[in-house]
């Protein structure tokens, strides 16, 4: 929503050049000054701020909203790498199941699939670590503890 302003012009050679503002909306600017809401009473739009909209832990739904209400940005891209290797990790574990069941005396391709697994749920854990701790996902800045400086 934008306001018309009005007021006087002056030619400056080929152009028009405004001189000063008498008008906005119609209404002079003693009358507009009065009827416009206060700066403190608008809404404002926090691109940085997270919205969280988790309610239970059992629905998936709102859990996706988290993720996507994240600031698009490092924040973001750390949590969707996170999620994908976590993803990852359990398809390898599936696949592990799957495989020891179907043949237990071969082992060595079950014990292999093991190590990456473990190998990416440490770099899933410390991308998790690193989005709590140097990023600020999902840490309740309003509380006390949260405000207290360290020593």
């Amino acid at each position: 929503m934008s306001s018309t302003p009005g007021g006087s012009a002056r030619r400056a050679g080929n152009n028009l050049e405004f001189v000063a503002l008498e008008t906005i909306e119609g209404m002079s600017m003693e009358e507009y000054r009065e009827a416009r809401r206060p700066f403190s009473e608008l809404i404002s739009i926090d691109p940085n701020e997270v919205f969280k909209l988790e309610t239970e832990p059992e629905r998936l739904t709102t859990r996706v909203i988290d993720l996507l209400s994240l600031p698009v940005g490092i924040m973001r891209r750390t949590a969707l790498i996170h999620m994908s290797i976590n993803l990852g990790v359990v398809v390898l574990y599936v696949i592990n199941l799957w495989m020891r069941a179907g043949t237990p005396d071969n082992l060595r391709t079950p014990f292999v699939l093991s190590l990456i697994a473990i190998g990416l749920l440490l770099i899933s854990g410390w991308l998790g670590g690193k989005m709590v701790y140097e990023l600020g996902v999902a840490v309740d800045t309003t509380s006390t503890e949260a405000t207290m400086r360290r020593p």
